[in-house]
């Protein structure tokens, strides 16, 4: 800390002695400016403390040079006092002196205004008695000799009384002066220390709003960075479950010979594997099934009826090389209008009960012939689905938007009628589903236990086997994951055939394509 008492003096005695306080406050307050603005462009920086302590340094040699100069004046008030006292009594001396009468000596004349001398006075008189003064109040005015002003009329002024007094009126001014400076420089110096310590705080909370400014700057920074990365993973999830979904999708998209829009099995995951009993199990099912729409009663669901042939028509057409992937949801449906708890007190008599028993016995057999659905059961049953969401026309609305489209391509002979079957009863599927309350996913799925059935056991490899552990798939979810799927491989053939895109029928398709898509995306949880 510097000693600023040696720069402030000489600066101060440079000045007028009779110069007023105010150039003296003038100087200081131009010191102050030069002190700030050199430690605030100090290098390297001070901090606020610093700077505080040599304010303060600046501040006590000011109050010291400034109490200097009040004794200083007090001082020179005093000597000037004294020189004029000292005059005063000269004065006085000489006037005394020159109003002395000389004695006049023997046989002289006595000068003018000379008396004789003359016996003193005798002494005051005893107080008269209580009874032989005047009444209280009436008593005559005494004169008190001592009191008497000085009869002489050439006697000289009281000066020596009133000069004592003026050395001490203005000693004590000067006192007063000394303390109303000394009053109003620690009033400065406690307003310069206020002030000082205002601009710490003033500084000390702006950097506090830096500081929580930048906080939350890169909190928000790093939630935004964290949204985008979690956006991006997800997109990329929702690419990767875009891309396996139509890998494994049945019915799969084709192009006719004819450059138009076709559908069928998937050649890979739809693959069949033959054996004794194949070529003679749809057939069965069909007889099972023929028998049940025949004795099918009236208060039975009306989409039972409506699967049933659906189922039938599959099996009629491609007989033991379906589409898989159709045929699951026809049974689904099916599987799930026999459940119902009150199909038994309704309509489902022992009989019909037997024959249906006997259709997911022959239906289990069938899938059992197509090695690579395991694997696709288990991509199914690993994908999460809001399924409490996915229902009335959130469901049914995007197949039913692409079925209208592909009617309009069909009869722009853009498609086939095979397409046009799948795509309508896609939405024939997702209209009776999107109706069914929610309830636990029915047995119809793959089954746990190949041997419930007597089926033939399929060699499967350990990592196309479903774990115990999974949810078992549900009709809501495999109608959903089934139309993603199709649709996803649908739109990305579509957009390298320009024969059928380059025409407004076929780009509306690809356009209700691209928002089923997005549609039914937005029930894939991640």
């Amino acid at each position: 800390m510097a000693d600023y008492y040696p720069l402030i003096a000489r600066a101060i005695s440079g000045l007028d002695p009779s110069a007023p306080g105010e150039s003296r406050r003038a100087l200081y307050e131009r010191a102050r400016v030069a002190l700030i603005a050199q430690l605030h462009g100090a290098r390297p920086k001070l901090t606020e403390s610093e700077i505080t302590r040599e304010r303060l340094s600046m501040e006590e040699a000011v109050r010291k040079v400034e109490s200097e100069a009040a004794q200083r004046a007090r001082d020179a008030t005093r000597s000037g006092e004294a020189s004029r006292v000292g005059g005063d009594r000269a004065r006085a001396g000489d006037s005394f002196r020159a109003n002395i009468r000389p004695v006049a000596q023997p046989g002289e004349p006595s000068p003018s205004g000379w008396r004789p001398w003359a016996p003193p006075p005798p002494p005051p008189s005893l107080p008269q008695p209580r009874n032989e003064r005047p009444p209280f109040g009436q008593e005559p005015e005494r004169h008190d000799p001592r009191q008497q002003p000085n009869p002489r009329a050439d006697a000289p002024p009281k000066r020596f009384a009133d000069s004592f007094r003026s050395r001490d009126a203005l000693a004590a001014q000067a006192k007063r002066q000394a303390e109303a400076a000394q009053a109003k420089a620690d009033k400065e110096r406690r307003e310069e220390e206020e002030r000082i310590e205002n601009e710490r705080q003033e500084q000390i909370q702006r950097l506090s709003e830096i500081e929580r400014a930048t906080r939350e700057q890169d909190e928000a920074l790093r939630q935004r960075e964290e949204q985008e990365a979690a956006h991006t993973q997800n997109d990329a999830r929702r690419l990767l479950a875009r891309e396996q979904l139509a890998m494994v999708a049945s019915p799969a998209p084709s192009l006719a010979p004819d450059g138009r829009l076709d559908a069928g099995r998937n050649t890979v995951y739809d693959a069949v594997k033959n054996s004794d009993d194949l070529p003679t199990l749809p057939l069965r099912q069909r007889t099972i099934i023929k028998t049940i729409l025949s004795d099918l009663p009236g208060n039975s669901p009306k989409y039972l009826r409506t699967s049933l042939q659906s189922y039938e028509d599959e099996l009629k057409v491609r007989g033991a090389q379906p589409i898989l992937g159709l045929l699951k949801d026809m049974f689904e449906i099916i599987d799930a209008a026999v459940g119902d708890p009150s199909a038994q007190q309704d309509w489902l008599v022992p009989g019909l009960r037997k024959a249906f028993e006997k259709v997911a016995e022959n239906h289990h057999v069938l899938v059992s012939h197509f090695p690579l659905d395991p694997e696709r059961e288990n991509l199914y049953a690993r994908t999460l689905v809001e399924e409490d969401e996915a229902t009335g026309n959130s469901l049914s609305e995007p197949f039913r938007q692409v079925a209208q489209a592909t009617q309009n391509a069909n009869e722009a002979g853009l498609t086939t009628d095979d397409f046009l079957r799948v795509t309508d009863k896609m939405a024939e599927f997702a209209k009776i589903i999107s109706t069914l309350p929610l309830s636990a996913p029915p047995s119809g799925g793959a089954p746990r236990n190949p041997h419930k059935f007597g089926a033939q056991i399929v060699v499967i490899r350990p990592e196309d086997r479903i774990d115990e552990s999974d949810p078992p798939i549900s009709a809501r979810k495999r109608i959903l994951l089934t139309g993603l799927g199709f649709f996803e491989r649908v739109y990305n053939l579509l957009g390298s055939t320009v024969t059928i895109v380059g025409t407004p029928e076929g780009l509306a398709l690809l356009r209700e394509l691209k928002e089923a898509i997005s549609a039914l995306l937005n029930f894939i949880r991640h």
